[in-house]
């Protein structure tokens, strides 16, 4: 299975059967998401596996669903901000977007051992802080749902959808040099032009190949010779028109169980 294969696999779940799922894959699936990235690695997450019903009921008042209560386990997964990374320049927690990224090693994983999940975000989280005595730093981000069955098809809107395509504008003025509709239709769809000038500097005569960077969002410069095609400058979309020719620079996992 490709790795694109297995995103478009992940989908979310919101019809479950009663069967259980074994501690073996809970254990994979919870070991992929402590390997996940975390700013500073400091890992600043706790993973609530439920599978007491008891338990599971009073989680259920904190999201009212009836898909919620078909559900044979649920993760709940929370920041600590005790433990998270916090940005110097304007003291940015990043504690929820570890959680985020973790939470979707979950669900790939899940994914990849035939399993269907649906993360929940819209729930009491102070009524699920206060159901798993957790202390101030630890806060409920998501709740996961998980069983062996993942019933729901995916349809055709979810299957055809074309694949995004980066559209960048392309200046109507390059170098002193104002681009006819032909050539920035050229440049637009990825074919290169020769753009001849003045150079504004020094007033001599300049030649060059120009082609958009898609990639990267920016017209690329080359030298006439097309088989060095030697890279000597480029303008970058956003910047301000008037450019020069450029030197060719050389250039853990916390578990615990309910």
């Amino acid at each position: 299975m490709t790795f694109l294969e297995l995103v478009k696999s992940r989908i979310s779940v919101r019809e479950y059967t009663s069967k259980e799922v074994e501690d073996n894959k809970i254990a994979y699936i919870l070991e992929c998401a402590r390997l996940a990235p975390s700013a500073g690695n400091n890992q600043p997450w706790q993973f609530f596996v439920v599978k007491n019903d008891d338990v599971k009921r009073l989680i259920q008042e904190c999201y009212h669903a009836k898909w919620l209560t078909e559900a044979p386990v649920y993760i709940v997964a929370c920041s600590d901000t005790a433990q998270s990374w916090k940005r110097s320049f304007d003291g940015k927690d990043h504690a929820d977007i570890d959680v985020a990224i973790a939470v979707e090693h979950i669900c790939l994983a899940a994914a990849e051992q035939g399993l269907g999940t649906c993360w929940i975000c819209n729930f009491d989280a102070q009524k699920c802080a206060e159901i798993l005595n957790l202390s101030e730093n630890i806060h409920p981000v998501a709740i996961l749902l998980s069983d062996n069955a993942q019933k729901p098809v995916l349809n055709e809107t979810m299957t055809n959808v074309e694949p995004t395509k980066l559209v960048y504008k392309v200046p109507k003025e390059v170098k002193g040099v104002v681009l006819q509709p032909d050539e920035r239709k050229l440049l637009r769809n990825g074919k290169p032009i020769l753009l001849t000038g003045m150079n504004g500097d020094n007033g001599e005569k300049f030649s060059s190949y120009v082609r958009m960077n898609n990639v990267k969002g920016q017209l690329d410069f080359y030298s006439e010779n097309p088989d060095r095609l030697r890279h000597i400058s480029r303008f970058a979309e956003g910047q301000n028109h008037k450019q020069q020719h450029d030197q060719h620079q050389k250039s853990s996992n916390k578990l615990k169980i309910a």
